[in-house]
């Protein structure tokens, strides 16, 4: 309804030659259509909006039209345009005197230098948009800083860093938006932490409460994590129900997270074809999906395929990106995995365990008892039968008592057959 008036009224404000007020509304209609993911209609709304305040000059409106702009490319992981754009909405701001649009500025343009692999200089700039907004009582300016924080952060390989942030998120503003938010990082948080069942509890509260507040988005990106919580517990029949439909008519930022979350489980559930139909999309991606954990599992779903050769330009391809080597214990695994696909396994022990190394130095026990699935393997293939079941039988007991029950399955049968004569 809101959507459909703010069309009609900038509409009528452009028939009688009031542009820049009709311009001033777009900026609210290109959230309306964002908010429906409608992103194309979004970026048209603003930049037809920076078209017409252009001509204006310096406003906190413009500022803002180069904001939202920003941020639009930060989802589609165009991230140095998104960093050109806020550093121009910054200039501009400044030369308006606009705090808000300023601070709202930097934090897109720490962002931005984040998603580029100077996450130092990022970080900063991200620190600092939090204290400037805080100190002005800016509440949803500092709260979105923190967001932005905790998911650069949790993304990157420095989970282990989140907890504090976490809790001075949820402290700092109480609304639904940070309520539901709260409830979805701590679920990432926990998974990460191999606490799935804590992992779980902090997702159906995200889900109960998008369900109560109406809104599509949260519930979708709650949906889909708690299929892979459930997967790793396995409990696949439930896990079924919540994996996200294959859709690649998304921003790229959420292509990222959902592509990922069908893999998880379709690899869980030993669908080969089905993995690989993911997978087979994550090859031409490698620019933008370089520092995920997505280009990792395509890898696992192309040797799993046989398709050898498109997982090495993969790996390839990911270390060649800046982020992708800024994450670096992801591809650590990637090429620990095609060097146990060639029979390699001095790569493939030098390459794990400098993977296992950062996962544990990061914070995420999920991913080092999932290396150490592929590090067993490996001793297995190199005749330390005796060393493998060692490493295999502690590998169940932990993965067991947190609940990984995937993996601990996993590990019980992969060991011997890697130990088999070849």
């Amino acid at each position: 309804m809101a959507e459909e008036r703010l069309e009609r009224g900038v509409a009528l404000l452009d028939q009688h030659g009031d542009h820049l007020q009709a311009a001033r509304h777009r900026l609210s209609l290109g959230r309306c259509r964002w908010e429906r993911s409608q992103h194309q209609r979004a970026r048209s709304e603003y930049e037809l909006a920076r078209q017409a305040l252009e001509v204006a000059g310096p406003s906190e409106e413009l500022a803002t039209a180069y904001v939202r702009l920003s941020s639009l490319h930060t989802y589609q992981f165009e991230f140095a345009e998104a960093e050109k754009l806020a550093a121009r909405a910054a200039d501009i701001a400044v030369r308006a005197d606009a705090t808000s649009a300023r601070i709202a500025a930097a934090l897109w343009l720490g962002s931005a230098q984040c998603d580029q692999g100077r996450l130092d200089e990022g970080l900063v700039h991200l620190r600092r948009a939090f204290d400037d907004a805080t100190a002005l009582e800016m509440h949803d300016l500092a709260g979105h800083a923190l967001s932005n924080t905790l998911s650069v952060l949790e993304s990157y390989g420095r989970v282990a860093e989140c907890g504090p942030l976490l809790e001075l998120y949820r402290e700092h503003r109480q609304d639904p938006w940070t309520e539901m938010m709260a409830a979805y990082y701590e679920g990432w948080l926990h998974l990460w932490a191999a606490e799935l069942e804590t992992a779980a509890a902090a997702i159906e509260h995200l889900n109960r409460l998008a369900d109560q507040y109406g809104t599509r988005t949260p519930l979708s990106w709650g949906r889909g994590v708690l299929s892979v919580i459930l997967s790793e517990l396995g409990r696949f029949d439930e896990a079924r129900l919540l994996v996200p439909a294959l859709n690649d008519d998304l921003e790229r930022q959420e292509l990222a997270e959902q592509w990922w979350e069908i893999l998880r489980f379709r690899l869980a559930t030993q669908d080969v074809g089905g993995a690989l139909e993911v997978a087979e999309r994550v090859l031409p991606s490698a620019w933008w999906a370089a520092g995920t954990s997505l280009p990792d599992a395509a890898v696992e779903a192309l040797l799993a395929a046989g398709r050898n050769d498109d997982a090495a330009r993969l790996v390839d391809d990911v270390g060649a990106q800046p982020r992708g080597r800024m994450n670096a214990a992801h591809l650590h695994r990637s090429r620990g995995r095609l060097s146990l696909a060639r029979g390699d396994t001095a790569s493939a022990t030098h390459h794990l365990a400098a993977a296992t190394d950062a996962f544990r130095v990061g914070g995420y026990r999920l991913e080092v008892l999932r290396t150490q699935l592929l590090q067993a393997q490996s001793l297995a293939m190199a005749g330390k039968r005796s060393e493998a079941g060692t490493a295999v039988r502690q590998l169940v007991a932990d993965s067991t008592a947190c609940g990984a029950l995937t993996i601990a399955a996993v590990a019980a049968t992969r060991v011997e057959a890697a130990s088999r004569p070849r």
